[in-house]
Order: C-alpha cells, then sequence, then structure tokens
C-alpha cells in the first residue's frame, strides 16, 4: 500500500506523525486502527508509532469494537525497547 509507506517514511522522521493522525478529523477509528495495526509488525519507530495510536483509540473508544481491539494489539505488542 502506497499510503502505508509513506507513512512508514514519515514515522522515521522527526514530523510529528502521530499528533497529526489523530488529530485529522476526516480519518475514522477504523482508519488510525488500519494504520497502527499494519504499523505494529514493523521497525522499532513504526511499533511506537503504532503504541501511540492504540493507546488513543483505547483511550478515546475504549467501549467500542475498535477501542477492544486496539486493547488486544497493545497487549500483543513486544514490550518497548
Amino acid at each position: 500500500d502506497d499510503a502505508l509507506d509513506a507513512l512508514r517514511t514519515l514515522a522515521s522522521s522527526a514530523f510529528p506523525l502521530s499528533d497529526r493522525l489523530r488529530r485529522d478529523r476526516s480519518l475514522t477509528p477504523e482508519d488510525l486502527y488500519y494504520v497502527a495495526f499494519n504499523l505494529a509488525e514493523g521497525r522499532a519507530e513504526e511499533r511506537e508509532l503504532a503504541r501511540e495510536l492504540l493507546d488513543h483509540l483505547a483511550a478515546k473508544h475504549g467501549r467500542t469494537k475498535v477501542g477492544q481491539a486496539a486493547k488486544n494489539k497493545l497487549r500483543l505488542l513486544p514490550a518497548e525497547e
């Protein structure tokens, strides 16, 4: 996916990607989960971004299906290094 490749590039730069994605009103919680889920399997900086997005989803949408999925994925992520 070209969009995920662009996000992977931005994740390794100084760009505040997590803040921008969380504030973008055109992205649904499902969109954020899709991005976080795919980045969670990547390199350390991608996993860190995924963790931030999943934390946000779990906190803001904790009782929804997406919020529960975010909590489950957070449990599966390896510990921070």
